[in-house]
């Protein structure tokens, strides 16, 4: 497997990934900005995962308080599950959205990696509704 290697100057991070970075040169009123869009890597997400390298948000840990959802479930979603979306555009990091089955339940988990830090962020996790995916809780139903 190849090894890329690039510098984000604005950010002052170096990242060494398995998968090259998409540059984008974006215009703004002034300048122009070269910004580095990083793929989500989900090998080294769930290398994360399994090391125990994981940032738990306050947003998650209340949120899966009130859906009653435990941390458990959530890491198995997301050593275990389906990458069924990548945003690679998001900020900070590139983030995706992770389907498993838990105990017979559908479960989604938004989570970011940080190639720099090799660490996992856990953004948000909930059960998925029939009233905006198919059935197989993968496909969006079309508006």
């Amino acid at each position: 497997m190849a090894e890329f290697f690039a510098s984000d100057n604005q950010h002052k991070k170096q990242y060494f990934c398995s998968k090259p970075p998409k540059l984008i040169v974006a215009s703004t009123f002034h300048k122009n900005i070269t910004q580095m869009i990083f793929p989500f890597d989900h090998e080294a997400f769930r290398q994360a995962i399994a090391k125990g390298r994981i940032e738990w948000r306050k947003h998650i840990l209340i949120r899966l308080l009130e859906r009653g959802i435990s941390q458990a479930d959530i890491l198995e979603c997301a050593y275990s599950g389906q990458c069924i979306q990548s945003y690679p555009e998001d900020t900070p990091f590139p983030s995706a959205l992770i389907f498993t089955m838990v105990q017979q339940k559908p479960l989604h988990v938004v989570a970011a990696f940080d190639e720099a830090t090799k660490k996992a962020y856990i953004i948000t996790a909930y059960q998925p509704s029939l009233e905006i995916f198919e059935p197989d809780f993968i496909t969006r139903k079309k508006k």
